[in-house]
């Protein structure tokens, strides 16, 4: 007497199950990292829109703009003075770093906690990490390259960070 089998049997679904389970969890946790790394890119368009208006200023005047915090209007640096949902205003530090901070009231804070600081800070371009440093009455130094990695003062976990700040 043969009989025919119609269906699963409970072990061939307890291993899609456990195939499934070990596929999300390495798929969320990256999913999320991929998630986090996209939002803090939005921090590097800030800071880059910014840079562009400094490195601009620096090569005009030779000089950096005025120090100011994040959403202070000053007028002198040309960058943005309002908030995103996800990032702070830039704020222009000494010697030329732009400085974005992830917004406490957006999505990105709680992924990143403290470590939420993004420097782009000007570079010579020929000895690493070497900042930009205007001497008055001389000649003004170049802008080679900028650096927002840990020596800039980042302290977002590198993982992060996109390619060109690792």
């Amino acid at each position: 007497m043969k009989t025919i089998q119609k269906g699963f049997t409970l072990i061939e679904l307890m291993i899609v199950v456990a195939i499934i389970a070990i596929l999300a969890a390495i798929a969320i946790p990256a999913y999320q990292d991929f998630a986090t790394r996209s939002q803090v890119s939005e921090m590097m368009v800030v800071a880059s829109a910014c840079k562009n208006n400094i490195a601009e200023f620096y090569a005009d005047k030779g000089r950096w703009p005025a120090v100011r915090a994040t959403g202070v209007l000053n007028g002198e640096d040309g960058c943005s003075t309002s908030n995103t949902s996800k990032v702070l205003a830039p704020a222009i530090l000494a010697s030329g770093v732009v400085e974005v901070d992830a917004n406490p009231l957006g999505p990105l804070a709680p992924k990143l906690g403290a470590a939420s600081l993004l420097h782009m800070a000007p570079s010579d371009g020929v000895t690493p990490g070497t900042l930009v440093t205007p001497i008055p009455g001389t000649a003004t130094e170049a802008i080679g390259e900028w650096i927002c990695d840990a020596t800039a003062g980042t302290t977002i976990l590198t993982k992060f960070l996109p390619a060109q700040c690792r």
